[in-house]
């Protein structure tokens, strides 16, 4: 799954990849889910933010409050929320 996640030729398959990510909530996941935030289709940027607030890393947080400036609207609602999973965590 990283590896589609990372090399996926298509958005859909690093999409799907970060949402398979997100429900498998492994720590393995999280340094490639947040370079996943700067992909340049705005639909595996959505998943990745949502992945990691399934995961609840604190080592995310940096890169979820930099997402809350993405020029999506979708995608800084997306991070705020994985933002929140993650505070509620503690």
């Amino acid at each position: 799954m990283i590896h589609d996640l990372k090399f996926g030729s298509s958005e859909v398959v690093r999409s799907s990849a970060a949402g398979a990510l997100g429900h498998s909530r492994s720590e393995k996941a999280i340094a490639p889910l947040i370079e996943a935030l700067t992909d340049n289709h705005v639909h595996v940027r959505h998943r990745a933010a949502w992945a990691l607030g399934e995961i609840k890393s604190q080592r995310a947080v940096s890169a979820l409050k930099e997402a809350l400036n993405d020029t999506d609207e979708l995608m800084r609602n997306k991070a705020a929320e994985a933002l929140g999973k993650i505070q509620d965590r503690q």
